[in-house]
């Protein structure tokens, strides 16, 4: 885990390894909040985009390779953009939309509000912040996507013109 003062605020950014992140993940207990972090943490959603995504804008290429498709209505500064999907979490994904009876392709991915799974994270912050690391407690679900963007940089990725 790596803490980054902010210069503004009394609080740090947090960048977590995968096992950290898993470890996060594991601790939610919510559906739609354990969804909500996987899209920030694993494909780089941003808190605004994650209330907009829904199951028809998973994507699989010819390629093989799983892309989520975020549409200028819920993108940063009205812009499309296509982020990379895992393939674990791109089959969960597949399977809800295919197999659960009252879900449509039409349905967002995370139903709840945005602050209810802000509260949601605060909360697994403060409890790990006790019984595992400390720097846990200033986790929050931009962290998700920081700890996204670091992760592409340690493997090497070269960002996308």
């Amino acid at each position: 885990m790596r803490l980054e003062h902010y210069d503004q605020w009394d609080s740090y950014r947090v960048n977590l390894t995968d096992s950290e992140r898993q470890v996060f993940e594991d601790h939610i207990e919510r559906t739609d909040t354990v969804r909500a972090w996987k899209l920030a943490s694993l494909c780089g959603l941003r808190r605004g985009e994650i209330g907009f995504v829904r199951y028809k804008d998973l994507y699989q290429r010819e390629t093989g390779d799983w892309i989520l498709r975020v549409w200028e209505d819920g993108a940063k500064r009205s812009k499309y953009r296509e982020t990379p999907v895992p393939d674990s979490f791109a089959v969960e994904l597949r399977t809800i939309k295919e197999e659960v009876a009252d879900v449509s392709p039409d349905d967002q991915i995370v139903s709840m509000s945005m602050r209810t799974v802000s509260r949601d994270i605060r909360a697994v912050a403060e409890s790990l912040g006790v019984v595992e690391d400390d720097g846990y407690h200033y986790v929050r679900l931009h962290d998700g996507r920081r700890t996204w963007a670091q992760n592409l940089i340690e493997q090497d990725v070269e960002p996308l013109q």
